[in-house]
C-alpha cells in the first residue's frame, strides 16, 4: 500500500511542478502549487516512514532545528484545527537543535493537536512552546528520573475535556 501510494504522491509531484512551470511568475496560482507540493513532499517523507517503520528499520536521525520542524508544521495544525480553536506558538530566537527524525517529530505535533480538536467540542485554545531546559541534579532528585543536560522543552496544552476515566485507565 505505501509503495502504491508513494507512486500516487510521485504522479501528483510531477503533475504540480509542470503546472508551476507553466504559470507565470507572479501569479496567485504559483503560492497554491508551493504549498501543495510542500505538502506532496511530507507526504513523501510520511510514507518513507511508514516503510520503514514496517521494516523495523532505525530512525533517519540528523542534528535538526526544532524551531523549523515547529515552523513548518505550524501552518499544516493551523488548517487541521477549526476556526473556534485559537492556536497560538511560542518559539525561542535561538534555534534549538536537537537529534531527531523530522517526519516522525512532525507527526507527533499533528498526532496531539488532532487529540486536541478532538477534546475541544466546543472551541477553545491549543498552545505549543518550545524552550530550553537544563535538567539539574535538584530537578532529577524531586522528580525521579532524567539525566543532567540540556535539552529542548516542548510543552504542548490545549483547554479540551481530558480524558475520562475509561481511557485514563487504558
Amino acid at each position: 500500500i505505501a509503495h502504491d501510494f508513494n507512486n500516487i504522491l510521485t504522479a501528483i509531484i510531477s503533475y504540480c511542478t509542470l503546472i508551476e512551470r507553466r504559470t507565470p511568475e507572479g501569479d496567485q496560482v504559483q503560492g497554491y502549487l508551493k504549498k501543495l507540493l510542500a505538502s506532496a513532499e511530507r507526504a513523501t517523507e510520511l510514507t518513507r516512514s511508514l516503510l520503514a517503520y514496517s521494516r523495523k528499520t532505525p530512525l533517519n536521525l540528523q542534528p535538526v532545528s526544532l524551531n523549523s520542524i515547529v515552523g513548518n508544521v505550524q501552518h499544516l495544525l493551523s488548517r487541521l484545527l477549526r476556526e473556534d480553536i485559537e492556536f497560538t506558538c511560542s518559539l525561542p530566537i535561538n534555534q534549538l537543535l536537537i537529534m531527531a527524525d523530522t517526519v516522525q517529530i512532525e507527526q507527533v505535533f499533528i498526532n496531539l493537536a488532532t487529540n486536541a480538536r478532538d477534546a475541544m467540542l466546543d472551541g477553545g485554545i491549543l498552545q505549543i512552546a518550545i524552550q530550553k531546559f537544563t535538567m539539574t541534579p535538584i530537578f532529577i532528585k524531586s522528580n525521579g528520573f532524567g539525566k543532567i543536560g540540556r535539552y529542548a522543552l516542548t510543552t504542548v496544552s490545549d483547554t479540551g475535556c481530558g480524558m475520562g476515566k475509561n481511557t485514563l485507565e487504558r
